[in-house]
Formats: structure tokens, C-alpha cells, sequence
């Protein structure tokens, strides 16, 4: 199962219908916030893959904006990442998607067990390469 963790409803329905229509997946779900991300973790079979928008909103009051950006939440997927080394959750199982081309954010993916980082616009032929490479195809239909 993947699970993308945006929330652009339109990037995900798009990214949804790819990895089903074009790459083959069956099981695609979603999720908007870092903490449904975290929930998802601990209450449901891990995802084999994790898709992960580093500029995540934490909760549902980031989702909407009822209240002032944090200074750092748009790297709020630091914290989602943060989370799941605590649990069992195989992070090397996350392709990070990020705006943000600074060395010292790939630097720390990379030390926290991550190798799927893409900037975007990643082209779609780049994620499923991304998902395939932690997902081969021979797995992804039971």
C-alpha cells in the first residue's frame, strides 16, 4: 500500500490516478496532515511506501490556517519524520518531496536513513521510479 501525505487534494487525485492507471499500484491512500500521517503509522498495517511533502501542515488547524504560520511550518515534514523514527516504521520506506534545494536538509534526510529526495516539480517519471525502487512491481499486486 502507498500513502501520499499532501494537502493539495488535486496533486493527490493526480499522483493517485498515475500510480494506479500508470504504474500499476492498487492500494493508494491518503493523507493531509502530519498528525493522520502518524495515526495512519500506529493504527494501520504500515504503508510500503510513504510520500512525503515536506511542507505537510501538522494538524487540521494548519490545514485550514485558523491561525498564523509558525515560523517553521513549512517544513513540517521534519517533524513528521522526527515522529516516525520513533516508532518501527522503516523510514528508508519515505520519498520526500520538497521545494526546498538546500544541502543542509538533504544532509539531514540522508542522516535520519532517508535516500528518496526529490525537488520539486519532480517529474511523475522520477516518483514512480522513487516508489518502484522501495516497491518493486512484483510486490505491489497480491
Amino acid at each position: 500500500m502507498i500513502l501520499i501525505a499532501d494537502d493539495d487534494p488535486v496533486y493527490v487525485q493526480g499522483l493517485r490516478e498515475i500510480l494506479i492507471r500508470r504504474a500499476g499500484y492498487e492500494d493508494v491512500r491518503d493523507v493531509a496532515t502530519g498528525e493522520r500521517v502518524i495515526s495512519f503509522v500506529r493504527d494501520q498495517p504500515a504503508p510500503d511506501v510513504l510520500i512525503l511533502d515536506m511542507m505537510l501542515p501538522w494538524n487540521d488547524t494548519d490545514l485550514i490556517g485558523a491561525r498564523p504560520p509558525a515560523e517553521d511550518q513549512d517544513l513540517r515534514g521534519f517533524q513528521v519524520i522526527t515522529e516516525l523514527c520513533k516508532t518501527s516504521f522503516d523510514v528508508s520506506r519515505i520519498v520526500v518531496i520538497t521545494a526546498y534545494y538546500v544541502p543542509e536538509i538533504a544532509n539531514w534526510l540522508r542522516e535520519k536513513g532517508l535516500t528518496h529526495i526529490l525537488f520539486k516539480p519532480a517529474p511523475i517519471w522520477e516518483i514512480i521510479r522513487a516508489v518502484r525502487g522501495i516497491y518493486p512491481s512484483e510486490s505491489r499486486r497480491k
